[in-house]
C-alpha cells in the first residue's frame, strides 16, 4: 500500500477530530444513544472543518453528497475489513473523490 498523501493525512486528522466531537454529541445530546444518522452529522461537521480544501470537489462538496459517500465508505470498510484503521481508509476514498 502506498504511503498516504498529504491530503489523506489531513482528511484522516479531520475524521478523528469529527469522531471525538461526535462521541460528545452522542453522549450529551442523545443521552448515550447511537446516532443512526451519523453520516449527515459527520458530513456537516467535516465541511465546517474545511474538508473541501483536501478533496477534488473543493468547496462544491455538499452535505448530502458527502453523507452518501461516508455511508458507502462505511459499507465498503465493513465488507473489506482492511488492516488499516477506518480514518485512513475513508481518507483515501475521500481524497480520490468518493464524495
Amino acid at each position: 500500500m502506498p504511503a498516504p498523501t498529504e491530503a489523506e493525512t489531513a482528511i484522516a486528522r479531520l475524521l478523528r477530530e469529527t469522531e471525538r466531537a461526535h462521541a460528545v454529541y452522542e453522549r450529551e445530546a442523545l443521552g448515550g444513544v447511537r446516532d443512526e444518522a451519523w453520516p449527515a452529522w459527520y458530513a456537516a461537521f467535516l465541511l465546517d472543518l474545511g474538508l473541501g480544501r483536501h478533496t477534488p470537489q473543493g468547496d462544491s462538496l455538499a452535505v448530502d453528497t458527502l453523507a452518501s459517500a461516508l455511508t458507502r465508505l462505511d459499507e465498503d470498510y465493513r465488507r473489506e475489513q482492511p488492516t488499516r484503521e477506518w480514518p485512513e481508509y475513508y481518507a483515501r476514498g475521500l481524497s480520490e473523490g468518493a464524495g
